[in-house]
C-alpha cells in the first residue's frame, strides 16, 4: 500500500516539474535538508526524498535539453573540475565492478546495519544491493553537477534556494524545541521515514532535549549547520549586514541545542580558522583588521567569559558540557566508532591502497570511508575534484569583475571544505546532500557570465546585493 507521504511528495514533485527546470532546483536544494525523509522504500534500502527531486530534476533537463534540439558545444574555459569528477566516477565504478569479487570474505562493517551493533561483529564482504545503492547515488549527483554545468544555471537559484533549506531548517528546530516544551504536534510520521535508520527527536540529555530538525540525527544536523555557519561568516565579514548577523545567530543557537561535539568543535574551529585566516591576512599586508573581523573577536570574548560565568554558577551546565566535550570519548559508542576507523584503515592496508569498492565498509570518519572503499586513488580524486572547483569558482568569479559575488563564492568555499571537515568527525557517507549542493553551487558560479549574474534577489531570499554588472 502507498503511503501518504509517497503520494504527497509525488504531487510535489509533479508540479515541480511540470513548472521547469528553475522550480526543480529549488526543490532539489530544499529537500537535501530532509535527510531522513523517504521517498519510497525500493528493495531493502530508502529512496531518499533528495534523490527523487534529483531523478526529476535529470528527466526533464534532458528533456529540455532534446527539445531544443541541439547538444552543447562548450563546457567552458575551465573545465578541470570536471575532468576530476569524471577519473572520480570511473575509480568508483570499476571499484564497485571489480573489488567486492577480489576481496571477498573480508571482515567489514556493513552499511546495513548500525556501528555499535558491529562493535566485534564484523560482517564478511559480498556484493549487495549497497554496492549498487552507493554507486547509483554517486552518478545521480555526478549528472546534476554536469547539468548544472552545460546548462548554466544562474547562481541566483541557488542562493533562493539555499535560502529557503535553511530557514525550513530553524523552522522545525524551533517547531521541535517548542514540542518538547509544551507537547503541542510534531510531524515525526512525516519527517522522519527512513525506516530502522532514523533517530528522531527523543534524545535528551536530563531534560534538555536535542534537536535534529528534519536531519536523521543531531549530528548529522551539526554537520549541515557548521557549512552554513563558515558560509554566513565569511559573508558576513566580506558584506557586514545586521540580517546576515541575526541569521549567524540563529545557526549559532541551533548548533548549541544540537549538543552535538560535531557542532561545538567546528564553531571553534570556524571562528578561530575565519579570524586568523583573514585577520592576520590583513595585519601582513600592512592593514588594520577591519571592525567586522575586530567584532568578531569581541563577541569571542564576551561569549568566552558568559561560558566561564555561567559554568562556574551552574552545576546543570558543567555536566551538560562534560557529556559533550569529554564523556563521549569514553562512551561505548565512542569506542565503536573509534574502532571502526581503525579497522578501516587496517583495510586500506590489507586491500594493497585499493579499498572494496563503494559501499562495501561504512566506519563512522568520512576520510576512512573513501580510504576503504575507494582507495587512495579515490581519496586523491575526489580531494581533487573539491579543489580544483573551489579555484576554478573563485577564478571565474573574479574575471567576470563582479566584486559582491567573488565575496560569496569565498563563502561557499569555506562552506564546502567547513562541511568536509565536519564529514571527517561525524558524518561518513558519501550521498550526503548538503555537501553535493555545495558542489552544484560552485559549479553554477564556474560557469557564471556577466548575463546571467544575479542583479537583484526577491524579497524573500537572504540580504544579498550584487552589483549590476
Amino acid at each position: 500500500m502507498t503511503e501518504p507521504h509517497t503520494l504527497f511528495l509525488a504531487a510535489i514533485g509533479l508540479v515541480c516539474f511540470l513548472l521547469g527546470s528553475q522550480t526543480l532546483l529549488v526543490g532539489l536544494v530544499v529537500s537535501s535538508v530532509f535527510q531522513a525523509m523517504a521517498f519510497a522504500t525500493i528493495g531493502e534500502g530508502p529512496l531518499i526524498v533528495y534523490y527523487f527531486f534529483g531523478v526529476l530534476f535529470i528527466v526533464r533537463n534532458g528533456i529540455d535539453l532534446l527539445w531544443q534540439g541541439a547538444a552543447p558545444t562548450s563546457f567552458g574555459e575551465r573545465i578541470l573540475p570536471l575532468y576530476w569528477l569524471l577519473i572520480f566516477v570511473v575509480i568508483a565504478t570499476v571499484g564497485v565492478l571489480v573489488l567486492p569479487l577480489v576481496f571477498k570474505g573480508a571482515m567489514v562493517y556493513s552499511p546495513k546495519l548500525s556501528i555499535d551493533d558491529q562493535y566485534n561483529n564484523l560482517t564478511p564482504l559480498a556484493f549487495s544491493s549497497s554496492h549498487l545503492n552507493q554507486l547509483g547515488q554517486l552518478l545521480i549527483n555526478a549528472l546534476i553537477f554536469l547539468i548544472v554545468w552545460i546548462r548554466k544555471i544562474p547562481p541566483q537559484r541557488f542562493l533562493e534556494a539555499l535560502s529557503w533549506s535553511f530557514a525550513l531548517t530553524l523552522v522545525f528546530a524551533a517547531w521541535q524545541i517548542f514540542t518538547d516544551l509544551t507537547g503541542m504536534y510534531f510531524p515525526n510520521d512525516w519527517l522522519y521515514t527512513v525506516s530502522n535508520w532514523s533517530i528522531g527527536n527523543e534524545q535528551k540529555f536530563g531534560a534538555i532535549a536535542r534537536i535534529n530538525s528534519v536531519f536523521l540525527e543531531p549530528s548529522t544536523l551539526a554537520t549541515y549547520l557548521v557549512g552554513f555557519l563558515a558560509f554566513l561568516l565569511v559573508w558576513w565579514i566580506k558584506r557586514p549586514s545586521w540580517k546576515l548577523f541575526f541569521c549567524l545567530l540563529l545557526c549559532l543557537l541551533c548548533m548549541v541545542l544540537t549538543l552535538s561535539t560535531t557542532a561545538y568543535f567546528g564553531a571553534v574551529v570556524i571562528f578561530a580558522g575565519v579570524f586568523l585566516g583573514f585577520g592576520v591576512a590583513q595585519l601582513l599586508s600592512g592593514g588594520w583588521i577591519n571592525k567586522t573581523l575586530f567584532g568578531i573577536l569581541c563577541m569571542t570574548l564576551v561569549l568566552a567569559w558568559l561560558v566561564l560565568t555561567i559554568t562556574a554558577a551552574s552545576s546543570e551546565v558543567r555536566d551538560l558540557l562534560s557529556f559533550v566535550l569529554t564523556e563521549k570519548d569514553s562512551s561505548d559508542s565512542f569506542q565503536a566508532r573509534f574502532e571502526a576507523d581503525l579497522q578501516s584503515l587496517e583495510l586500506v592496508w590489507r586491500t594493497y591502497g585499493l579499498g572494496l569498492g563503494l559501499g562495501g565498509n561504512r566506519p563512522s570518519s568520512f576520510i576512512t570511508l573513501l580510504l576503504s572503499n575507494l582507495g587512495l586513488l579515490g581519496l586523491i580524486g575526489f580531494l581533487m575534484f573539491l579543489a580544483s572547483l573551489s579555484s576554478a569558482a573563485i577564478n571565474r568569479v573574479k574575471k567576470i569583475g563582479n566584486a559582491r559575488l567573488c565575496d560569496i563564492a569565498i563563502a561557499a568555499v569555506w562552506a564546502l571544505w567547513a562541511t568536509m571537515g565536519a564529514k571527517v568527525l561525524a558524518q561518513p557517507d558519501l550521498s550526503f546532500a548538503p555537501l553535493w549542493v555545495w558542489t552544484f553551487f560552485l559549479a553554477s558560479l564556474c560557469v557564471c557570465t556577466a548575463r546571467n549574474t544575479p542583479s537583484k534577489l526577491p524579497i524573500h531570499t537572504l540580504p544579498i546585493k550584487v552589483e549590476r554588472t
